[in-house]
């Protein structure tokens, strides 16, 4: 049976980890196109309330893809994700690239998702995070942990997400400067 976007949150680390070592990457021409909204899992209540809901657009860009996440109101769970705007555009943060999963990683078979060839500025803490990304439910239903690249050394954080396809992406976000080509 496939756990649903909501019933993730309460799944042990384990559980969370088993998920991620038996399952795949998502196909990358499924999810382009889309906005997934995004629930943060194991997060602890004081950073959850701030950042627990958001939102992770992908849209394909050469030949692969690239995204960014969106910062979405943090109102009850079963209300609708909506974005916080500014100016009237939403506010937008962490553009990534994925990039091939090297046999040697952590887990292999998930897609990569890496913050550093986003085009985020020079000093944006997030170019440190590399998440790894399978899907637990089709291209619909995918869960995520996030991994703080320390020197070429990845280091697990205790954070992982859900993320469920939401809306098709209707307007492509620049990064603040031009991404790097995944390698």
């Amino acid at each position: 049976m496939r756990p649903t976007f909501l019933e993730l949150q309460s799944f042990s680390v384990e559980a969370l980890d088993a998920l991620l070592a038996r399952n795949s990457g998502p196909n990358p021409d499924n999810v382009a196109g889309y906005l997934y909204r995004g629930l943060a899992l194991k997060m602890p209540a004081p950073a959850f309330s701030l950042l627990g809901k958001f939102g992770k657009a992908f849209v394909k860009d050469g030949a692969g893809l690239r995204g960014w996440n969106v910062r979405m109101q943090q109102n009850a769970l079963d209300d609708a994700w909506r974005p916080v705007e500014f100016k009237g555009k939403p506010v937008t943060y962490g553009h990534y690239r994925t990039r091939p999963t090297a046999p040697s990683e952590r887990h292999p078979q998930a897609m990569t998702i890496d913050y550093a060839l986003g085009g985020n500025r020079r000093l944006d803490p997030s170019s440190r995070i590399v998440d790894y990304l399978v899907a637990v439910g089709g291209d619909d239903l995918l869960l995520g942990r996030l991994y703080l690249n320390l020197g070429g050394r990845l280091i697990p954080m205790p954070s992982y997400f859900v993320l469920q396809r939401y809306l098709p992406v209707t307007a492509t976000v620049s990064p603040p400067c031009p991404p790097r080509a995944s390698t």
